[in-house]
């Protein structure tokens, strides 16, 4: 059976939560898209953190709430956000 979790805080605590509770999940997912971006671009990690900088920063600006939680997230899985 499922299980429904439900956190309560602000939206970095809520990710922290998660991020916690997920941690080597996420880990995973991280080292995972960031090898796929090397893989499509032939980018070396200096290009790919280029990369996703810009992206970061578009999302910021167009969806910072859901960015706070990302950053919560990557804090309680002790992931680099800036990786």
């Amino acid at each position: 059976m499922d299980k429904i979790l439900v956190f309560k805080g602000n939206r970095f605590e809520v990710g922290e939560a998660s991020g916690k509770l997920m941690s080597s999940r996420i880990g995973f997912a991280v080292d995972f898209y960031r090898g796929l971006i090397r893989k499509n671009t032939g980018a070396g990690d200096a290009r790919v953190n280029v990369r996703i900088a810009k992206y970061v920063k578009y999302l910021d600006r167009e969806a910072g709430d859901l960015m706070e939680e990302m950053r919560g997230i990557a804090e309680g899985a002790g992931v680099d956000f800036n990786r």
